[in-house]
């Protein structure tokens, strides 16, 4: 029997069959993805740690091993169960096994392979983008150390966060999900796990605001510069919601804690390598954030040290991925300043010939609100849109101001080559300045709310907007 044939028989020595599809099999067989302690394996298998499961695990584990799907080695004076390339063929062979429609629970498919394939794009939430390509290099880190059995949860969850579906109300219900499995496995001392529950529960629109002080305790306890990288993905887009609709003088104190905490970690974590494109856009995140404006292309070296894995096939495509991600976030970057432009120049005009046309507008472009205030805007554009009030007062004005036309222009013009990368994000962004110089645009809509806390949009973006929804042009 050649080696590709060689599938665990059904009953033998007690060892579950995959060809039976047996759920512990399958799960016993994806915990030796990067080499298990077999002291580790009975409970994280079963679920309790006992002289019966522990009993089981031995009988699977030697089936696994006959069958040529795992094998055993010692380290020490622990035995390590490792997977083998027959092994991942065999988990291959039940791609949908074990896994509902709803949910992706912790099971086979929290592997390597798997989050590398999800390269989804989430135009309504740009943060799960950057999210995704910290966990990866958290992943890139750990993996690239001895791995230790404590490591196993942390392992999963940076799986998890890494791993898309395509809709953030799924990724955040399968987050949960995952770490309410790895939860009774993980150390309470691990620093580690209060950083992933913060991210989890951040990722929740409705407990965000609320994790505001375990973010700032968790900052204060950071233990490696890819943790804070992690930790900064959320920090410096609550700051933003904290600075954009504080619901009290708290919030406020709190965003220039969460910004203050941020700069200092990515400052040193920027001095590495690996971290380094990432915590460079971080870092010009918070400066854009601190209303400083977005400063990141200057300070960026033209050429980053790309990442290898010779010797390791998982690695070397883990490599690949993030060499490929960090490109993008490079190119993310350069947008962003070219952005900057277009927003100085909507935030000179836009508002102050609404205010004075409209006094009544006043409080949406002096940012004289609370909580509920991002909605309000959005309720505003919407309005605004329905009713076609602005049109004729943003593009009689833009044409009778030249230094404006010129910047519009400026901005197609350099923004335009970004469509390729970030459709969704750029062009909405050249429809507003073709819409405020009177060319056609494609009517469009956005979840303006999303698009002030989540993408950084300001109130004079969400005012040109408006009128691209309605044929502009006279």
């Amino acid at each position: 029997m050649t080696e590709s044939k060689r599938h665990i028989p059904p009953g033998e020595s007690g060892a579950a069959s995959l060809d039976r599809h047996s759920l512990t099999a399958l799960r016993a067989l994806t915990l030796t993805d990067r080499g298990q302690p077999k002291s580790e394996l009975a409970a994280m298998t079963f679920g309790v740690d006992n002289a019966s499961s522990r009993s089981r695990m031995s009988g699977l584990s030697a089936g696994l091993v006959r069958a040529g799907l795992a094998r055993e080695k010692k380290d020490g004076r622990e035995r390590i169960m490792e997977i083998t390339d027959l092994g991942r063929e065999e988990l291959a062979r039940h791609p949908q096994e074990g896994r509902s429609s709803k949910s992706r629970t912790l099971s086979y498919d929290l592997t390597l392979p798997n989050a590398l394939d999800s390269q989804l794009v989430h135009p309504d939430d740009r943060p799960r983008f950057h999210l995704r390509h910290a966990s990866l290099l958290a992943l890139w880190k750990l993996r690239n150390k001895k791995f230790n059995a404590k490591d196993w949860a942390y392992d999963q969850m940076l799986l998890a966060l890494a791993t898309e579906s395509g809709d953030d109300e799924e990724n955040m219900k399968v987050d949960q999900e995952v770490l309410r499995s790895v939860r009774s496995h993980w150390d309470k001392g691990d620093l580690r796990r209060p950083l992933v529950e913060a991210l989890v529960r951040f990722q929740d629109p409705k407990q965000r605001r609320l994790t505001g002080p375990t973010l700032v305790e968790v900052g204060d306890r950071i233990d490696t510069d890819a943790e804070a990288v992690l930790w900064t993905s959320a920090a410096i887009e609550l700051a933003h919601h904290y600075s954009f609709a504080p619901g009290s003088q708290t919030d406020r104190l709190t965003a220039r804690r969460l910004l203050s905490r941020s700069k200092e970690l990515l400052l040193k974590a920027r001095l590495d390598p690996v971290l380094e494109v990432a915590a460079d856009y971080r870092l010009a995140k918070a400066a854009k954030v601190a209303s400083v404006g977005w400063i990141g292309v200057s300070g960026w070296r033209q050429t980053v040290e790309e990442l290898s894995a010779p010797n390791d096939v998982e690695l070397r495509v883990l490599a690949r991925t993030l060499n490929e991600l960090n490109l993008k976030v490079k190119r993310a970057d350069s947008f962003n300043g070219v952005l900057e432009g277009l927003d100085r120049a909507l935030t000179q005009h836009v508002g102050r010939w609404i205010m004075r046309a409209q006094p009544s507008t006043e409080w949406i472009f002096r940012r004289a609100g609370g909580i509920g205030i991002a909605k309000e805007i959005n309720d505003w554009g919407v309005e605004m849109h329905e009713r076609g009030t602005l049109n004729d007062l943003l593009i009689s004005q833009t044409r009778a101001n030249t230094n404006l036309q010129h910047e519009l222009k400026e901005f197609i013009r350099k923004g335009e080559p970004y469509l390729q990368d970030f459709d969704s994000v750029v062009r909405p962004h050249l429809d507003q300045s073709n819409a405020l110089l009177g060319n056609p645009v494609q009517a469009s809509s956005v979840s303006y709310d999303s698009m002030l806390l989540n993408n950084l949009w300001n109130p004079e973006m969400v005012a040109a907007h408006a009128i691209c929804r309605v044929p502009a042009g006279v």
